[in-house]
């Protein structure tokens, strides 16, 4: 930053972007604090639902601004949704990190020894899920998405490594040549 030709752009992050060292830095100590605090299981999982719950004003968002609701007229040239990020790019990328969050805890919730909640935890998460992916499709951005069927197929292809079980290398193949084969057709 103190190297750079614009240090004060550089610490406070350009207009476009709303990326600098200032952001960076925040970043870090929000993670610092919460893997120093974070003990439980319990303590997970109310820090995934927060996290989840905090997507859905910026899912809306998104999705009005496609629709061109946006009170701010804070879209891009192109049309394409960005909410609060500052770029579609990054509005994608969060949204897919969080995507997986929430098929996992709506995969927890419907397992048969978490029926405290009844149906109500299972279609909060699916319709945050529905909100999440709408809001990814109104970004027209597809490189986050290749990221994240690489990153599954390469996942589940070191995870079957790991437990040497052949049927999930089959399963990441088949997700890569899936996921491939949908970006062809789209």
């Amino acid at each position: 930053t103190t190297l750079l030709v614009d240090p004060e752009r550089s610490l406070s992050g350009s207009p476009q972007w709303l990326q600098g060292t200032f952001t960076l830095f925040c970043q870090l100590g929000l993670f610092a604090g919460v893997a120093a605090h974070l003990r439980t299981s319990v303590q997970l999982h109310r820090l995934v639902t927060t996290a989840l719950a905090a997507s859905i004003p910026v899912a809306i968002y998104a999705l009005l601004q496609r629709a061109g609701l946006d009170p701010t007229d804070f879209t891009d040239s192109h049309g394409a949704a960005l909410s609060f990020a500052g770029h579609p790019i990054f509005l994608a990328g969060y949204l897919l990190m969080l995507m997986p969050l929430c098929i996992g805890r709506l995969w927890w919730s419907l397992r048969p020894e978490n029926k405290r909640a009844g149906l109500a935890e299972p279609v909060f998460f699916g319709v945050v899920l529905l909100l999440q992916f709408a809001a990814f499709m109104s970004t027209d951005k597809r490189g986050p998405l290749v990221a994240l069927m690489l990153g599954g197929a390469l996942g589940l292809l070191l995870i079957a490594a790991c437990h040497r079980r052949f049927r999930w290398a089959a399963w990441g193949i088949g997700a890569a040549l899936t996921g491939g084969i949908f970006l062809l057709v789209l």
